[in-house]
């Protein structure tokens, strides 16, 4: 073990196993999670080679092979627990992704949420015994967040009770389902439903692509893989063109299901979060944090794509603004609010009442309970401040489309403070059933810095809100570097608590011992280019090249 690491966990003001237990939900969480772990991590059939050093072609075989012997593997166990199986597949595949990936998170959750009980009762079986195995089919070559524009086309013919499935242009071909290439044989396919030259609007289709029996795609099915990304190396993202596929009626997933208005912007606004720290991590580490060793660019290339998953990050943004806006407009009619958007029915001019000079500060900088009151009022304002200049818009635009554009920014902004204020407060309220005293005393001051970070950085809403005074502003930066010394003795500790093995971190700057030089330098003689002393292009041409000059 490292001295120097030792030394910080040395330390560190709190007991890390009981955070972890706080993580992981309870002492007998972490103690199955850690077996499951052992499980994998002993199973000579999951060791491989650092697939840095492997083709695309090889990555791809080593997920599937992966993937297919954890199936198995979960059923030689009886491990059937939800969090047991994202336990056990978490250490399987480490940071790296598998083709099976949109199968579980997109296609048997669609399957449950959008089949009728006779359809669950033929495709389910299928689906979780992998008979089936699925994607999901939304984004197009020319189209992908605005799915209202999506071209794939479903026309009912009466006469045989089908739907003929096509992609009428080269904009309208399915791009970029994970699975889709060479893995899955059905696609859930969004496409504009047709009877009698009617459009009804976007439907979810059960379409067969591939033989369940030989694997081979199915006449007037065009599919394969769309070539190298950024990341996802072991994923086959893939395309998919229709001409005159022919589905049976029942193939049309026929209960309604309603992407939650607050969970979107929630969405957008962690992963544009997460997806910041892990840059900073990354430059954090110099040189070698650009290197594969590390693992930071497969988490970075692994992640980046979360802000625009089903939807980029701005449109969840606004879908959330348009739950807000309408929950406002509610409140200022006189009905009386429920849940997380219940603080839009408080007056809005209760602080309004004084000038700032004459306001004694409204917001203690030392106290969670008035950051949290102090998020609160500020997404009040912003959400307010939204309506107001979307009312004004509808005034003066053409259409209701071009005022909704032309306020985006100010909704956006009203999301993003309604989100942060969620953040803020569970955070809060977490701490609340922490009983131990030292984790909660290093909790409430980690809380504490993330509240005025936050502030720190959205300094203008809270001076236009009237919740700062400037004078504060000076308070705020001395207040966040004494936290930040507070903290620095418990940063490896708090790190720790994740308990995330070194196995599915596969990182040489995260490992746990600490010794990073040593490992980097093993690592690095592993590179296939250093199989051989010369390489074959020296021969090739570096020495004739020197011969001719």
């Amino acid at each position: 073990m490292n001295p120097d690491i030792s030394r910080e966990r040395e330390n560190a003001s709190f007991n890390l196993e009981i955070l972890t237990n706080i993580l992981d939900g309870g002492a007998e969480k972490t103690h199955r999670r850690r077996e499951i772990e052992s499980l994998v991590i002993s199973d000579p059939d999951f060791q491989h080679e650092d697939l840095n050093f492997l083709s695309r072609s090889e990555r791809y075989d080593a997920a599937v092979r992966k993937s297919a012997q954890m199936i198995l593997k979960l059923r030689e166990y009886g491990i059937s627990d939800p969090d047991e199986i994202y336990s056990y597949k978490s250490v399987v595949k480490g940071v790296y992704q598998e083709p099976f990936g949109v199968h579980y998170v997109m296609f048997i959750p669609t399957l449950n949420s959008q089949c009728t009980t006779e359809q669950r009762k033929k495709w389910i079986p299928l689906a979780e015994s992998f008979h089936m195995l699925g994607t999901y089919a939304q984004t197009e070559l020319g189209h992908g967040t605005h799915i209202r524009a999506l071209e794939t086309t479903a026309t009912y013919d009466p006469s045989t009770q089908e739907f003929v499935l096509n992609s009428p242009t080269i904009s309208s071909i399915k791009w970029w389902p994970g699975g889709l290439g060479k893995t899955s044989n059905h696609a859930i396919v969004l496409a504009q439903l047709y009877t009698q030259g009617k459009c009804h609007g976007l439907h979810a289709f059960i379409t067969p692509i591939r033989s369940m029996k030989t694997h081979i795609p199915l006449p007037g099915v065009v599919v394969g893989d769309i070539g190298p990304k950024f990341g996802f190396d072991e994923v086959d993202n893939g395309y998919l063109k229709l001409e005159n596929v022919r589905i049976p009626r029942e193939n049309m997933l026929m209960k309604y299901a309603k992407l939650h208005a607050l969970s979107a912007g929630l969405k957008a606004f962690t992963t544009w979060a997460a997806n910041a720290g892990i840059e900073v991590c990354r430059m954090s580490c110099g040189g070698h944090g650009y290197s594969r060793c590390s693992s930071l660019p497969d988490i970075y290339v692994t992640f980046t794509p979360t802000c625009t998953y089903e939807g980029e990050n701005t449109v969840m943004m606004l879908q959330t603004a348009r739950f807000l806006i309408k929950s406002y407009k509610q409140a200022r009619a006189g009905q009386q609010l429920t849940g997380i958007v219940s603080y839009l029915n408080e007056p809005q001019n209760r602080i309004q009442s004084h000038s700032v000079s004459s306001r004694p500060t409204v917001v203690s900088i030392n106290d969670l309970a008035s950051l949290v009151e102090a998020y609160k009022f500020r997404a009040s304002k912003l959400v307010e401040m939204a309506a107001k200049n979307l009312q004004a818009e509808l005034q003066h635009s053409k259409s209701n489309e071009d005022a909704w554009n032309n306020s985006s920014i100010d909704l956006v902004r009203a999301s993003d403070a309604h989100c942060h204020y969620v953040v803020v407060k569970l955070f809060a309220a977490k701490l609340s059933e922490i009983g131990d005293t030292t984790v909660h005393s290093v909790l409430s001051t980690l809380a504490l810095l993330y509240a005025l970070h936050g502030v720190a950085q959205n300094t203008g809403d809270f001076l236009q809100a009237g919740l700062l005074s400037v004078p504060q502003l000076t308070q705020i930066s001395q207040r966040l570097k004494d936290l930040l010394s507070e903290l620095r003795p418990n940063a490896v500790a708090l790190v720790d608590a994740f308990d995330y093995r070194d196995e599915m971190l596969n990182s040489v700057l995260g490992r746990y011992d600490g010794n990073v030089y040593e490992h980097m330098f093993e690592w690095a003689k592993r590179s296939p280019l250093n199989h051989t002393e010369v390489h074959e292009s020296y021969h090739k041409y570096l020495k004739p090249l020197q011969s001719k000059l």
